[in-house]
């Protein structure tokens, strides 16, 4: 159970229903209410506001293409060991009609090598954006040009991860129940947080490679 208090109906709370209508608009719901992520935020209808608003910009919509976006939230929560957030994302992107495999992959393999570039290129960069972003060099960005995308795109990119690390720390500090549903199996826990796990570019390739 959630360490905080689960609102699903925001009752007479106006504040509180003009938030969660936007949510369900949005698709980040279901039929008992908007999602545990948001819900259990649902007592302090000011801090929910500016949740939302962070989702809103980083996520809805964007530069790059939903998949991409939620491909690299997953790779980033299964490098923060977030279960919520995993098994939400992965969710999603089967949603979106993306393969099992490459699923998986986000899931459980650091290198992502069932994922083409250059989208593998896009989840490495903002894995190592995540874990350890003062080893980013001149060099990853350059890559990352090389590999097709805009400093628009990777702009949104390196909000992503940061989103992404805000978004596991609250779902992981408030013990998020997942809600019903398909549950994917998740890599066993590792010690590596912090590392510069993508300290140079050798790791990632240029477009076509």
């Amino acid at each position: 159970m959630s360490r905080f208090l689960t609102i699903q109906d925001p009752g007479d709370r106006r504040a509180l229903r003009a938030i969660y209508d936007e949510i369900y608009e949005a698709g980040f719901a279901t039929q008992a209410g908007p999602i545990n992520f948001y819900s259990a935020m649902g007592i302090r209808p000011d801090l929910l506001a500016g949740a939302w608003a962070l989702t809103k910009a980083t996520l809805v919509p964007g530069r790059l293409p939903p998949t991409l976006q939620h491909m690299i939230i997953l790779a980033i929560s299964a490098q923060n060991e977030s279960h919520y957030c995993c098994i939400a994302h992965a969710r999603a992107l089967a949603a979106m009609g993306v393969p099992e495999e490459v699923i998986q992959s986000c899931l459980e393999d650091p290198d992502v090598t069932q994922v083409m570039n250059p989208t593998r290129a896009a989840l490495l960069f903002t894995k190592q954006v995540a874990a350890a972003s003062n080893s980013l060099t001149a060099s990853h960005f350059e890559m990352m040009a090389r590999n097709g995308f805009s400093q628009e795109e990777v702009l949104e990119m390196v909000m992503l991860a940061a989103f992404a690390n805000w978004a596991n720390t609250w779902a992981n500090a408030a013990d998020l129940v997942v809600e019903p549903g398909r549950v994917w199996p998740l890599p066993e826990p590792h010690s590596h947080h912090g590392e510069a796990l993508y300290a140079s570019t050798e790791h990632i390739q240029e477009k076509g490679a």
